[in-house]
């Protein structure tokens, strides 16, 4: 499994600007009802600058006004940042565009979007006065969604002072593996936000398989979630 460079997915991430700095990325995301500044300060997501050098993986999303320069982290199994996935910001004109792209020539395989709940669970890390991951998440719940905007809905709707925040991923074509699901703890409730259409219940399905085991034995509960109407 071939995954993009490490040492230029870094640089490329570093060298995107933040959000706030972008006037077209911060009204992108407020028109679809998510602030731009929780983008920033959870740094979920970040606006490539107009004509940076773009690795061969990238070259696709083009470094222009007309390109993907939304972009979203990408996290494995572990929490490794490992790629980037691109989003349009602006409607294609008079031609049919993917609203996303993925990275070319290179295996995205189960890597996803995470908040900071969600990648600190991957990490296994340790968070202040001793709280785990796996802690946090029993009390407010694990939330899947799929795609980039949906995932950033969902990765700020809840106030940094909310105690029974959930953690939020975010999955795509590909994404969910067995891998991840080892990394759910015991006795946390999974959200699947996933569309009501095909694909998402595919992606339902197979977060569903992964865990039947554990659902069977009650350690793990999962739940449905179609939204309003």
């Amino acid at each position: 499994m071939r995954r993009p460079p490490a040492a230029q997915v870094v640089r490329l991430w570093e060298q995107a600007r933040l959000i706030t700095d972008d006037p077209e990325a911060s009204a992108y995301l407020a028109g679809r009802g998510i602030d731009p500044v929780r983008i920033e300060e959870r740094d979920l997501a970040r606006v490539l600058p107009v004509a940076v050098e773009l690795p061969a993986w990238a070259k696709h999303w083009r470094a222009d006004t007309q390109g993907y320069r939304l972009v979203l982290p990408l996290y494995g199994s572990t929490g490794i940042l490992e790629a980037l996935r691109a989003r349009l910001l602006r409607p294609p004109q008079g031609k049919r565009e993917p609203k996303a792209l993925a990275p070319r020539g290179v295996s995205v395989g189960g890597l996803i979007m995470a908040d900071a709940l969600g990648r600190a669970m991957l990490m296994g890390a340790r968070l202040d006065d001793g709280v785990t991951p796996a802690d946090l998440l029993r009390c407010g719940g694990l939330w899947i969604s799929e795609g980039e905007v949906d995932f950033l809905s969902l990765s700020t709707a809840w106030s940094d002072a909310d105690e029974e925040a959930p953690g939020v991923l975010g999955i795509f074509s590909g994404a969910w593996t067995s891998d991840l699901a080892a990394r759910v703890p015991d006795g946390v409730t999974v959200t699947l936000a996933t569309d009501a259409d095909a694909a998402g219940e595919k992606y339902a399905s197979q977060v569903v398989h992964a865990l039947a085991a554990r659902m069977r034995t009650g350690t793990i509960k999962v739940e449905r979630w179609r939204g309003e109407g």
